[in-house]
């Protein structure tokens, strides 16, 4: 699937290093893909539907985090 533009853009400002391997770490072993495999994504924009949940699970949390504290 390719990621929207926009959200890709939001990813990008709210990653930080290490959250290639943390997004991995967090998915279920079944279906869990490389840190390589999760950083193509932001200079590619596409990737699999379990990737896609993965992503926008962590970053939607960090973004309520940062909400938090603003």
């Amino acid at each position: 699937m390719e990621v929207p533009k926009e959200l890709l853009e939001k990813w990008k400002h709210l990653r930080a290093h290490g959250d290639t391997e943390k997004i991995a770490s967090n998915m279920p072993d079944d279906v869990r893909v490389s840190d390589e495999t999760i950083r193509r994504v932001f200079t590619q924009g596409q990737c699999n539907d379990d990737v896609f949940k993965a992503m926008a699970a962590f970053y939607e949390e960090r973004a309520g985090l940062i909400k938090q504290y603003l």
